[in-house]
């Protein structure tokens, strides 16, 4: 009978062979980003949504034409979220057409000389909507018209690439689009 000797070295390495590890698991994917405008104090509406993870949020203060209540940049895109008047208040000097004018007589934009593709209504999860893209010479917009609760919105996607990509991103924020009715003041909460 013959006797194999193994080094104990060598046994070490083959009791650790031995064992199975249990495979990694994968690390989770980054949770959406909940973006929340509560109504104004003047009854403005405010909405709930979900932006992709990564996204840079910020709140803005009102500005000339609107209440700019937040912005979203993301993969090269701007998504911007514009809170006009009441439909038919004074804006900008005239009365605030409804949603389904705006595009048709170029309110809601600044954007001076430009190619404009043909206005398209579209329903989403805010309510009916009305969509136009302007190409500017280094920047592609799409402009979304909608009337909530008597207040006129729109919502702007801009981009510098690939503008198809950017109204994806911007096609999930509208689809998990909540309005917030009813709410004591004007905030921005980013969770």
């Amino acid at each position: 009978m013959e006797w194999v000797v193994v080094p104990a070295v060598g046994m070490l390495a083959l009791v650790c062979l031995a064992r199975r590890r249990p495979p990694r698991t994968p690390r989770p994917a980054a949770a959406p980003v909940r973006i929340r405008v509560l109504a104004a104090p003047c009854g403005r509406p405010g909405f709930e949504a979900l932006a992709p993870a990564g996204a840079q949020l910020t709140a803005h203060a009102a500005d000339r034409g609107g209440a700019r209540l937040g912005s979203l940049e993301v993969d090269g895109a701007s998504i911007v979220v514009r809170g006009l008047s009441r439909v038919g208040a004074e804006h900008d000097g005239l009365p605030l057409p409804a949603a389904s004018l705006r595009p048709v007589l170029g309110r809601g934009t600044d954007a001076g000389p430009c190619l404009q593709e043909d206005v398209e209504q579209v329903d989403l999860a805010t309510g009916p909507a009305w969509c136009r893209t302007l190409v500017l010479p280094h920047v592609m917009r799409t402009e979304v018209h909608l009337d909530h609760a008597g207040w006129g919105f729109v919502i702007v996607v801009e981009s510098t690439r690939d503008h198809d990509a950017a109204l994806g991103v911007a096609e999930r924020v509208l689809t998990s689009w909540r309005w917030l009715d009813a709410a004591p003041r004007a905030q921005v909460v980013v969770a």
